[in-house]
């Protein structure tokens, strides 16, 4: 693993932290400038919660991920782009997504809720 450090970082703790994170399911990207998860849940109301924690504490610390949600789960990706590169922040607001994603509860794949499932259709 040689991911891209950002200039000026405590380059061993944020490889430290990424391993860590690598270990619980993130994954560097290609380029290794940017960690992503996704997360499985088991209704859109919890994708929607999550969405919304997350969107909440990144705003709060002015720095924001790429989200991509669908009916049944939320993919989060963290990099820093000035400087380029990974930094504490996305280590951090990483760890934070794993927090509240337990709290709210993650499932299996193949568990999490489909388009068109028989439940309640508006």
């Amino acid at each position: 693993m040689q991911p891209k450090i950002a200039t000026g970082e405590d380059e061993n703790k944020v490889k430290s932290e990424l391993e860590e994170l690598v270990s619980s399911g993130w994954q560097l990207d290609k380029n290794e400038v940017q960690v992503a998860k996704t997360y499985h849940l088991a209704s859109y109301r919890n994708v929607k919660f999550l969405s919304l924690e997350i969107m909440s504490r990144s705003q709060l610390k002015n720095h924001h991920p790429v989200l991509t949600t669908t009916v049944s789960s939320v993919t989060v990706h963290w990099t820093t782009h000035n400087p380029p590169g990974l930094t504490e922040k996305d280590t951090l607001m990483a760890k934070y997504c794993d927090n509240v994603a337990e709290i709210i509860g993650t499932v299996d794949p193949e568990e999490s809720k489909k388009c068109g499932s028989a439940q309640s259709q508006i």
